[in-house]
């Protein structure tokens, strides 16, 4: 499969992974909400009053992000298993490409 057929489904999956943000900046706005005292002016709360509001919530997120990283450093010996399958991990000259010179259809 080559990378030109797979565009669209590249470009379906941005747009995707663009609505889930927005759905979930969505949810955490619910959650920063805060009332003012049930009239109907708009007016913007004091931030003394509304620091702990967002203290919290996005502490929780920052929380969320710390636990997803450690799972993702986690996960790195697994997924170098996977994708090196056919690969001499512990082997002489590893990550680097030997190239011994022009071969005779190139020259």
């Amino acid at each position: 499969m080559t990378p030109r057929l797979l565009v669209s489904t590249v470009m379906g999956t941005w747009f995707l992974a663009t609505a889930f943000s927005q759905y979930l900046a969505a949810i955490i706005s619910q959650f920063t909400g805060v009332g003012h005292g049930g009239g109907d002016d708009k007016i913007v709360p004091i931030p003394r009053e509304t620091v702990q509001v967002y203290g919290a919530v996005f502490g929780k997120i920052a929380l969320v992000a710390l636990g997803s990283a450690a799972v993702c450093f986690l996960l790195i010996p697994l997924l170098k298993r996977w994708t090196h399958e056919n690969e001499d991990v512990g082997g002489k000259g590893e990550g680097k490409s030997e190239r011994r010179g022009p071969r005779e259809d190139e020259a």
